[in-house]
């Protein structure tokens, strides 16, 4: 399947669009250096399409069909410094592997972050609460990357204690 890295967000209330390009990550170590050298927090989320789920704006919460507070997204947090980096590597895999085995239907996996300052219609403060299963959710986030399928295959291979070519 062959992935369209460019994805168009709307200024609320008007017909102004900012295209954005994303980041393609190919490779788990790909993954944590983004993870690493990237300034802000950044959030991993499964789906079907991206534009659908920044029309959208809210998940569901899938055991009553309710609206949760925005989309729905699992933390990447970068590296402890008392943290190895194998450990790390294995913790990011479960993290994503995880997220993924509970997204039915899933065939993307992408990467947002809070709306940085210079995008001036969207300010500060797009963490707007916890979902009914604890995970972040998010208001209007901007996507910054796109996991490819190899990603999600390496992470359980870890996960399932496989070995993983580089």
């Amino acid at each position: 399947m062959k992935m369209d890295n460019q994805v168009s967000l709307h200024r609320p209330g008007t017909t102004d669009i900012q295209h954005v390009e994303l980041n393609i990550i190919n490779s788990l170590d790909e993954l944590i250096a983004f993870i690493q050298k990237y300034p802000r927090t950044l959030y991993v989320r499964h789906s079907c399409n991206i534009q659908g789920d920044l029309r959208r704006g809210y998940s569901l919460n899938h055991a009553n069909g309710s609206e949760e507070s925005g989309l729905s997204f699992l933390t990447l947090s970068k590296s402890d410094e008392n943290e190895t980096a194998e450990s790390y590597k294995c913790r990011i895999a479960r993290q994503i592997q995880l997220y993924h085995s509970a997204s039915d239907n899933a065939e993307v996996a992408w990467i947002a972050c809070e709306h940085p300052d210079n995008i001036e219609w969207y300010g500060r403060g797009w963490s707007i609460g916890r979902g009914s299963d604890g995970e972040p959710t998010l208001s209007s986030p901007l996507p910054v990357a796109i996991l490819q399928i190899d990603v999600l295959r390496q992470a359980r291979k870890i996960v399932h204690g496989e070995k993983v070519s580089a």
